[in-house]
């Protein structure tokens, strides 16, 4: 297990390293091989979502749209199923999204203990009103090149091809607040 943790902060290393520099190569310098390295990693531990339940086609990524949230008939606040305290459904999301609509199944998950927004990287974004690579995030900028899969823009954090839709928990920009919570 330690050589599997030790491949990946070599490859962490690698990416934040680079020299300094996170812009884009241009075509000349794209290799899809270590693309897809660097992409697997971001699923892993960025939650990059480009595609499946944590996707979200309108590239928004907001609580009110998120399968977690907590649908209340007899309360007004705001509340997810697995982050503590009140949540913004216009401007807060966190690292869990999960496209969905809660109001078709029974408490989606029943946890004992919440996450605080704190571990679940729970953050609002007021003037944006929503996540995404492109154009909110500041990593993000259209690609000199799109890859073979048609990807358009370049992600400067992962030195990566990205879907303009796709989101990941290092998602950042002028406008984001990371929101403190209790814990425990």
């Amino acid at each position: 297990m330690s050589s599997e943790l030790d491949d990946i902060h070599s490859l962490l290393d690698e990416i934040f390293a680079a020299d300094g520099e996170n812009g884009d190569p241009g075509p000349d310098g794209y290799d899809e091989k270590v693309e897809a390295t660097h992409r697997e990693l971001m699923k892993q531990l960025a939650f990059y979502a480009e595609d499946g339940s944590t996707f979200d086609p309108d590239g928004e990524y907001l609580c009110g749209t998120c399968y977690y949230r907590q649908v209340m008939d007899w309360a007004d606040l705001p509340a997810c199923y697995i982050v503590e305290g009140e949540i913004s459904l216009e401007t807060g999301s966190c690292q869990f999204y999960r496209l969905g609509n809660p109001d078709s199944e029974w408490n989606p998950i029943p946890m004992k203990e919440k996450y605080s927004k704190e571990v679940a990287n729970y953050a609002e974004r007021s003037k944006e009103k929503g996540f995404g690579c492109y154009p909110r995030c500041e990593y993000g900028a259209i690609a000199e090149g799109k890859d073979s899969d048609g990807r358009e823009i370049w992600c400067g954090q992962f030195r990566v091809h990205v879907r303009a839709k796709a989101c990941c928990a290092f998602e950042d920009g002028s406008d984001l607040v990371q929101i403190e919570g209790v814990t425990k």
